[in-house]
């Protein structure tokens, strides 16, 4: 599903050969939580990335072999997103009422706002890394609106 998608790349350690606790000083934990061990890195982790938290009993093959869990997680933690703005479909809650902020008349007026908006949130994103996926999904989601004002057909 994310393979095409900029924002998101997957990595591959093999343990068994690598055999490394640290990486940029922070421990790795690797088959702290069972098999296979998650981190995410972004901005908001730093170099050392994050471990998954589970959030079922079930084995972490399980708990992330569902492919809604997966998507979620990775959905949650990258800032990456699949919602259409223009049909709304595979949206969260969230993204629509981010959205409907922006729909409606006057479309030249908010091109110019969706524009103001998405550089504001690009430089919150550079200067504090708090909240990181939140604050890249709000400018994926306005450059997705900004395409399709600028290009009505679409």
């Amino acid at each position: 599903m994310f393979k095409n998608d900029p924002i998101v790349s997957f990595g591959d350690v093999d343990w068994s050969t690598e055999n490394f606790d640290r990486a940029f000083g922070v421990p790795q934990g690797p088959g702290d939580n069972g098999w296979p061990t998650i981190r995410y890195f972004n901005t908001g982790t730093g170099y050392g990335g994050k471990a998954y938290k589970k959030k079922t009993d079930e084995s972490m093959d399980a708990e992330l072999g569902n492919e809604k869990r997966m998507r979620d997680y990775v959905e949650e933690k990258s800032g990456s997103s699949f919602c259409d703005v223009v049909w709304g479909t595979d949206c969260s809650e969230m993204e629509l009422k981010y959205i409907s902020k922006w729909v409606g008349p006057n479309v030249p007026r908010k091109l110019a706002s969706i524009q103001v908006e998405r550089d504001k949130w690009a430089q919150q994103l550079r200067s504090e890394a708090k909240n990181f996926a939140q604050k890249q999904q709000r400018i994926l989601i306005l450059r997705r609106l900004e395409e399709n004002f600028a290009n009505p057909e679409l």
